[in-house]
């Protein structure tokens, strides 16, 4: 089929032949492709990922690891800190900081699954050291966990949500934590028996 691409796919029933066949296929081998893969595989489903770059973490392989949690009292990081977060809070920032676009029912619903993405993620082997790192910081160069990346403390944000640090970082010395987290995701991946296949880069 030397006149399919993916600017000019081809019907279905023009397919002669699957070169894989499979239950479940992830497009893409950043964070949300991980984590759709592995739930996915619990679930019985035979697995397979397609990643156009030259290994797993897509975008997410560049950024510092950081995932933005909270809510529900805090996580154990927070309230260990002395900071207590409420869910409401938490949906709040989200909604002010995404803009006039943002998606109020999305913001909500992630504040209030905010606990347990924590949690799954550390049931995942994502190690989190669990200290606190004062002082206004976009990519720590520590391994510590809980940053104030965000813009909580500054107006009009503080007043309409209560401030707190909600940066949470993988432990990783130096920038670009999660590019080392990609790494290591592989080794787990593979023992979970899923198939990980390069995407080609197809052009007209």
């Amino acid at each position: 089929m030397t006149n399919a691409s993916l600017h000019r796919p081809i019907d279905v029933a023009d397919v002669p032949a699957w070169d894989i066949v499979t239950d479940v296929a992830v497009v893409g081998f950043g964070a949300s492709g991980a984590c759709a893969a592995l739930e996915a595989a619990r679930a019985g489903a035979r697995v397979t990922l397609f990643e156009a770059g030259s290994g797993s973490g897509g975008a997410s392989a560049l950024s510092g690891g950081e995932i933005y949690l909270g809510g529900g009292g805090g996580t154990d990081v927070q309230r260990a800190a002395g900071f207590e977060d409420s869910t409401e809070a938490l949906a709040a920032y989200l909604k002010m900081a995404g803009g006039p676009d943002a998606d109020a029912d999305k913001c909500d619903q992630y504040a209030a699954g905010s606990l347990d993405h924590f949690a799954w993620l550390k049931e995942q082997g994502v190690p989190y050291k669990g200290t606190f790192l004062p002082g206004k910081i976009i990519e720590p160069e520590t391994d510590d966990t809980l940053i104030w990346s965000g813009s909580e403390e500054a107006w009009p944000y503080s007043e309409s949500a209560k401030p707190a640090p909600r940066g949470h970082v993988i432990q990783h010395m130096g920038w670009g934590g999660a590019a080392s987290l990609s790494i290591s995701s592989r080794r787990g991946f593979a023992m979970r028996a899923l198939t990980c296949v390069p995407m080609p880069v197809c052009s007209d």
